[in-house]
């Protein structure tokens, strides 16, 4: 009898030639923290598997332990016969999602992030929080000692944000500054948009100053990772075809991205859509055109110094392959 039937989830092949050489335990962050088997990509590999094939149930526990990976895609890399640990515990989040969908998800990730004013507007306390001088009254206060332990690391990891999110000042069309030799598309993130405006205009602004004539359309989605993260694989599909069909309204070259979730997951558009008829191969030629802030820098830049270097703008995690 089928195990787990009418629903979509990983196939035999995305775990069943695991060949339990561990070498995935030495690049996991989660392992490293916990040094337990089953906090670790193999032991999660074992528990998808006995799931998937109806010896354990889907069971609260199982689910922690798919949800407690970083998906960092270190063990991906390092798997010597193929498997990819993190994209398998994504899936199965997906199956649970399926088998107990939980409401809050479908409110936060499908009628919030889609939608960019209304995620403007959720964030305004914290843009008045910033630039109404509380938050600085409260630090020359040490008012931050009175905050439970963890709201007050929340608190400190909170970046200075912009008096108004970028998508409200910076233009759709950005001529470059010389002779333009390369119409670019420029997808700003959300968390680009609402915490980190500075850095993405200097990167709209790089590309300008070496001769490209940068688009930024003003009503892409959410790239899908946080849905994704949360096992809304239904919901990233979506996202992703919408961002596809308004890229392919303004006709450029490539398109550049300088935050690092972004570009790892536009990147994936084609393979959450291979299977897709219609939007097979729009996805795939969408997903070739990406380009993050390094390589953007190295292969088109002219001027690679000082604030004219799309790689200060980048983000730090695109140090690496991905």
């Amino acid at each position: 009898m089928e195990v787990l039937p009418n629903i979509e989830k990983p196939i035999e092949m995305d775990y069943v030639n695991c060949i339990r050489c561990g070498l995935c335990l030495a690049v996991c962050p989660t392992y490293r923290e916990h040094l337990n088997e089953i906090s670790g990509p193999r032991g999660r590999v074992a528990l998808a598997r006995k799931s998937l094939e109806g010896e354990l149930e889907l069971s609260p526990n199982l689910v922690e332990q798919m949800n407690a990976c970083f998906s960092c895609l270190a063990c991906n890399e390092i798997c010597p016969v193929g498997i990819r640990p993190a994209e398998l515990t994504l899936s199965m989040r997906y199956v649970q999602e399926q088998v107990k969908p939980a409401s809050w998800k479908q409110r936060l990730f499908g009628d919030l992030f889609p939608h960019r004013g209304q995620l403007e507007t959720a964030t305004l306390p914290l843009r008045v929080y910033e630039h109404s001088g509380i938050r600085k009254l409260i630090y020359q206060l040490r008012l931050t000692n009175l905050l439970p332990s963890q709201l007050r690391d929340m608190e400190a990891m909170l970046p200075h944000l912009p008096q108004r999110p970028l998508r409200q000042v910076l233009p759709e069309r950005t001529d470059a500054y010389s002779q333009s030799r390369l119409r670019v598309g420029f997808f700003l993130g959300c968390a680009q948009n609402l915490l980190y405006a500075e850095e993405s205009e200097a990167s709209v602004r790089v590309l300008a100053r070496n001769g490209c004539t940068v688009i930024t359309p003003r009503d892409v989605q959410c790239c899908g990772m946080p849905a994704r993260g949360y096992g809304r694989l239904d919901l990233v599909r979506a996202q992703a075809k919408h961002n596809i069909a308004t890229f392919e309204k303004v006709d450029v070259e490539v398109i550049v991205t300088d935050c690092a979730t972004c570009g790892s997951t536009l990147k994936d558009y084609s393979t959450l859509l291979k299977d897709d008829a219609e939007w097979a191969s729009r996805a795939e030629l969408f997903s070739s055109r990406i380009r993050d802030g390094i390589r953007a820098g190295s292969s088109f830049c002219t001027v690679s110094r000082g604030r004219d270097c799309l790689m200060s703008n980048s983000h730090e995690p695109y140090i690496g392959n991905r």
